[in-house]
């Protein structure tokens, strides 16, 4: 895994706006006063801000000098309301009913900010005050004025390069740490009272090193403390590890009015490192304390505090401005969802209108800083030099000293804030499309977006028009939005599917006025449309981008040039989330195609080579879609003819090579006085057979047309099933040994990894990615040792020459072919059961068509590479070493795997989703890898078995050692291991109480199962109907009790697919024994087959077994190469001879 990058975490766009009042013209103005109320767009109650000083001078110009601070959000309607009073009784200015009232004006925030763009008042925002009391014909009450102006923190960025020193290592093995820093701020409080971190930014790694230094990095006040200057900010240093989790190494505190401080003073400057031991307190952040603190603090806040009472009331009341709510989820720029339902009510900065005096501000209840004072818990802020650092005790404020850091390179940078846009002219044009598919279901569905089962509950679509609607609204001066909608028939036909048209119903006049008039025109689409499909959104954002491109900001402008208005817009897409794929394309994409061609090029090459790449789940429209797709539905007539012709193309070439192949006999020959030595393979029969290469060539291109069709016509996949996998990640600790190695290919090829469940095909993909691996090799290296053969037949008719340049391209191109096809056939699979592929709705009958065709012209391979076996790596033939021979083996299971899981598609498996945990690193080391170990045993002492099997007399030791012990232990192993399975299987109590029925149990899994168990059952039947007739006694129980194995393998199986076990259960052992079992009986599977065909005596492959086996007919004489050579009477040397002549020899005397 490589070292990530720096990387910012979190953007906030907030700000603080600091308001000044005055009013003009008002009839009496000696000791007035003005008390400001704020609530959000979705309240319906104002609360209290605060008030201003009292103006005591005589005048109806009034002008108060406090200053009210509020926090802006782009996303929040905020509302402020001025109430303006004569003061009656100052010994009871508090109460108000006391007092005379004389008007009220209510004003947006941003409507505040857009004043300053209008020259014609100096930027002050002009409101009439107004009274229910007042009379038409009374004179004006006068008018309040307010200039907003941002704060100056808000716009400074600071930026500033991070050092650490004296690092310590976490972990013992590791000598030197690697480090990186995090930014982090203050996001909430738990219920519990533990503050709750939000990282901001995060540095590189330094990689092996306690003096770390880092690139420059810059923070607004908004990022690290939502605009209070006076809040904690923590810095973390953690150490990186390249598999396992990153650990903690230490924290230091600051403020950003310290690093304001810092970076004014210009110097270098350290802070101590100190580890934490305790947990983080709210209010007490920079003391030590433990868990009992934490209990104290959360019964003190759950008793309460801050009551009210008396007349105070209404000077000690705050507005607390919370940047989240705890119902909602906000997520950060990472993409990272920051749950805070969990979380108390925050208080990004909690501002307060104070008292009477001046009103300041009070102080922040996360952090527990003040304007006058910055220490929390009675102690002051650490801050000191290297040296000073360096000589500090081993304790710090919170926690041992683990290192420092150091702040140099400070500079200031000015921040460009969205009010300073706003200033400026800036206006927000929102645009809206509507899905009117029928994939949103019926208007009196009440799980559809249209419903309208309820009419006192307003549609998901039309909630969602006015919530974003309000919000726009606010930075739009004409309160004119365009609305669309698309995937419907409209009127008046209803005939044609329209995928952008106006819900005014003229397209030439889309814009309706105000958020009511947007739902006006949606609620009366929705009675005269009809919903239809699919579900395009091209040519919505074709328009989008269409309307935007005048207002594009130039990079250079002359100086007798004027600017375009600054417009920004925004298009809001309101969908169930079923878009078609690929159909979003971005609104650059035309000039990038115009600018650099090549990665259009290089995309359309890469799905027309690897079609199953149009299988993956993509946010924008593919190039592939475009060049590779029909511009027309194919009518059903042409479907079905082309699909028979494909069904009898293929049935003809199936045929042949089904008839070649069991028909056709071969005897290799060495060519006579050739050096080095050449082979020759000589077919008797059939006489066309010449022709075999020909048709397995038009197969393999039929196949690759196949497959191409089914993943760019007939195939789409399913985003809400596939979305599923990112669902509850919080649940699928811990992390294992798949998911290690998932974060390390990623990391290899340099691509982001992202976390998502793991499913039940992960074994699966494994094993057809390790045999189709080693199939391809088969394949390449079959091809070089084809080339050195002769192959002919007897009337001198070539197939494949060696000398004959034809014969020769003919068979490279069908290797390359067959190759390709293999990695076609390995992306398809992981590609459909991996993205959740299934056959589109309109073609299914087309699709299960398509799929049983290829699967059928698939298993065929299974049959041609047993043939290329039998006549390149027989031993009567060309003899081949044993890794050709496994790599022939490992093709076989490659095609049979991948046909049983090309079944699953065709049946929809690819549409389930079964979750499954991962690996865990104890189940890996102490389960996994022992049973491994044990089939490797297995599978090397099959090897030395096959050695000496042969070979009784020369080598006695290694024959008693390994080839007649081998019988017994696979007689051994397949019946306990078949017992035990079957034990487990039905002595363990079901937890499901409930009776199905025998249909309801079968499926795709179980008939494989039952089909590969009978298979099985019918060969070990075959065998112990061979050993009765042989008389062997015990041979014959020995075949008898290793009918066990499969039986209780299958037996388990099935049990534990319907029933899975849990890990506290006895039967989750019998996961791994089955195995072990199954591994061992897969190996003497392979041996016995590839005796069979490898071995230069077939008829021996089961010798030496067990007694009683190997004395009948002296078949230790007939199967030991070394007896059988001592025989000098038969006609050819090491022939078998005949039974009766065998019987007949006196074997003592051979031997001596």
């Amino acid at each position: 895994m490589v070292a990530p990058d720096a990387e910012v975490l979190l953007h906030d766009y907030s700000s603080i706006v600091l308001l000044s009042l005055r009013c003009e013209g008002l009839r009496k103005g000696r000791n007035t006063l003005a008390v400001v109320y704020s609530k959000l767009g979705t309240d319906d109650l104002w609360t209290e801000y605060g008030s201003t000083e009292i103006c005591g001078q005589e005048t109806c110009w009034p002008v108060w000098e406090k200053m009210f601070e509020l926090q802006f959000r782009i996303e929040h309607v905020r509302l402020i309301r001025v109430e303006i009073y004569i003061i009656r009784n100052q010994n009871m200015q508090e109460d108000l009913m006391e007092q005379k009232f004389v008007g009220s004006a209510e004003f947006n925030l941003a409507e505040a900010v857009y004043a300053r763009s209008n020259p014609k008042n100096h930027g002050w925002l002009k409101k009439k005050l107004e009274n229910v009391r007042r009379k038409p014909r009374d004179p004006p009450l006068g008018k309040l004025l307010v200039y907003a102006e941002e704060s100056i923190n808000a716009k400074v960025e600071l930026s500033f390069q991070l050092s650490a020193h004296d690092l310590k290592s976490t972990d013992f093995w590791k000598r030197k740490c690697d480090p990186y820093f995090v930014m982090n701020r203050i996001e909430g409080v738990y219920d519990t009272g533990e503050l709750f971190l939000a990282p901001v930014y995060r540095s590189e790694v330094a990689r092996k090193t306690s003096e770390a230094s880092y690139e420059e990095s810059s923070y607004t006040v908004a990022q690290t403390s939502s605009c209070d200057i006076y809040q904690d900010v923590i810095i973390t240093v953690h150490d990186w590890f390249r598999l396992g989790q990153d650990r903690y190494i230490g924290e230091c505190i600051t403020t950003f009015e310290e690093l304001q401080k810092i970076v004014g003073r210009g110097n270098p400057h350290t802070f101590p490192l100190y580890k934490r031991e305790g947990p983080r307190i709210s209010g007490l952040t920079r003391v030590k304390t433990t868990a009992a603190m934490l209990r104290s603090a959360t019964k003190s806040s759950r008793s309460g505090s801050g009551s009210r009472s008396g007349s105070n009331s209404r000077a000690q009341s705050t507005l607390s401005v919370e940047r989240a709510d705890s119902k909602r989820k906000s997520t950060n720029a990472s993409g990272e969802k920051r749950t805070t339902s969990r979380l108390t009510a925050r208080t990004a900065s909690q501002i307060s209108g104070g008292n009477s005096g001046g009103g300041h501000r009070t102080s922040s209840q996360i952090s527990g800083h003040s304007r006058m004072s910055h220490s929390s818990g009675g102690s002051k802020t650490v801050s000191m030099t290297s040296s000073e650092v360096r000589n500090q005790g081993g304790k710090g404020n919170f926690g041992p000293l683990v290192g420092s850091v150091t702040l140099d390179g400070h500079r200031f940078k000015r921040h460009y804030t969205f009010l300073d846009y706003l200033r400026g002219g800036l206006e927000l044009q929102l645009m809206v499309a509507v899905d009117f598919t029928r994939s949103n279901l019926g208007q009196t569905n009440p799980k559809s977006m249209h419903s309208v089962v309820n009419m006192d509950e307003e549609t998901a679509y039309s909630t969602a028009i006015r919530a974003l609607g309000e919000v726009m609204s606010v930075y739009d001066n004409d309160k004119c939005y365009p609305i669309y909608g698309f995937g419907a028939k409209i009127p008046p036909s209803h005939s044609v599917v329209s995928n952008c048209f106006a819900l005014t119903g003229d397209f030439f006049q889309p814009e309706v006025e105000g958020v009511e008039g947007m739902l006006k025109a949606y609620h009366r689409a929705l009675r005269v449309c009809h919903f239809h499909g699919p579900s395009y959104l091209s040519e919505v954002i074709k328009l989008a981008a269409n309307m935007a491109r005048p207002y594009v900001q130039p990079k250079f402008l002359k100086i007798t040039e004027a600017p375009p208005d600054m417009r920004y817009f925004v298009l809001l897409v309101l969908t169930d989330g079923d878009i078609e794929t690929g159909v979003a394309r971005p609104l650059s994409e035309e000039a990038t195609d115009r600018t650099s061609p090549r990665p259009a090029c290089l995309t359309r090459l890469s799905h027309g080579l690897f079609p199953f790449l149009k299988l993956r789940h993509a946010t924008e429209e593919p190039f592939w879609r475009r060049c590779c797709e029909s511009q027309r539905t194919p009518r059903p007539s042409e479907t079905f003819l082309a699909g028979l012709g494909f069904w009898l193309l293929a049935v003809a070439v199936v045929c042949y090579l089904l008839l070649t192949i069991s028909s056709t006999t071969f005897l290799m020959k060495e060519v006579p006085d050739s050096k080095p030595k050449k082979y020759e393979a000589i077919s008797k029969f059939p006489g066309s057979g010449r022709h075999i290469y020909y048709f397995l060539l038009v197969k393999r291109l039929v196949e690759v047309t196949v497959l191409n069709h089914l993943c760019g016509n007939l195939m789409e996949p399913l985003p809400a099933m596939y979305q599923k996998r990112f669902e509850d990640l919080e649940h699928m600790r811990p992390h294992g040994v798949v998911r290690g190695l998932q974060r390390m290919i990623t990391s290899l090829f340099r691509r982001q990894h992202r976390e998502k469940w793991l499913t039940s095909f992960v074994p699966d993909y494994i094993l057809l990615l390790v045999v189709g691996s080693m199939g391809i090799v088969y394949v390449v290296v079959l091809c070089s040792r084809k080339l050195d053969v002769h192959v002919y037949q007897e009337t001198e008719h070539f197939i494949i020459a060696r000398n004959d340049p034809g014969s020769a391209a003919l068979l490279i191109v069908d290797s390359v072919v067959y190759a390709y096809t293999m990695v076609l056939v390995t992306g398809f699979l992981l590609c459909t059961l991996e993205q959740n592929v299934v056959a589109k709705p309109d073609r299914q009958r087309e699709f299960f068509s398509a799929l049983a065709l290829f699967i059928m012209l698939w298993g065929t391979n299974f049959f041609t590479t047993l043939y290329d076996r039998q006549i390149y790596t027989s031993a009567w033939g060309l003899p081949a070493p044993a890794t050709i021979r496994i790599l022939a083996s490992a093709a076989q299971v490659f095609v049979t795997h991948s046909m049983v899981m090309m079944g699953a598609v065709l049946f929809g498996h690819s549409a389930h989703l079964r979750r499954t945990p991962d690996l865990t690193w104890k189940d890996f080391l102490l389960k996994l890898l022992p049973s491994v170990l044990l089939l490797a045993i297995a599978g090397v002492w099959v090897g030395l078995q096959r050695q000496f099997h042969e070979h009784s007399e020369c080598f006695p030791e290694g024959y008693r050692l390994f080839a007649q012990t081998w019988p017994y232990f696979t007689t051994l192993v397949a019946s306990l291991g078949g017992l035990a399975l079957l034990l487990l299987t039905f002595c363990a109590r079901a937890r499901d109480a409930e009776e199905s029925d025998f249909t309801s149990l079968l499926d795709y899994d179980s008939l494989l199962i039952m089909l590969t168990v009978s298979l099985a059952v019918i060969g070990n039947i075959n065998t112990i109907f061979a050993m009765e007739a042989s008389r062997a006694i015990s041979s014959f129980c020995g075949a008898l009790a290793r009918l066990l194995g499969p039986i209780g393998i299958s037996t388990f199986a099935f049990a534990a697919w319907k029933d899975p076990p849990r890990r506290e259960e006895p039967r989750s052992g019998g996961l791994w024994l089955g195995l072990v079992l199954a591994g061992v009986m897969f190996i003497e599977f392979q041996n016995l087959e590839d005796c069979e065909i490898a071995s230069d005596m077939p008829g021996c492959c089961t010798y030496p077994g067990l007694p009683g086996y190997n004395t009948h007919e002296h078949r230790n004489l007939k199967c030991s190469k070394d007896l059988r050579c001592m025989v000098t009477q038969f006609d050819t040397p090491c022939d078998l001879g005949d039974a009766e002549d065998l019987e007949s020899l006196n074997i003592t005397q051979l031997k001596q």
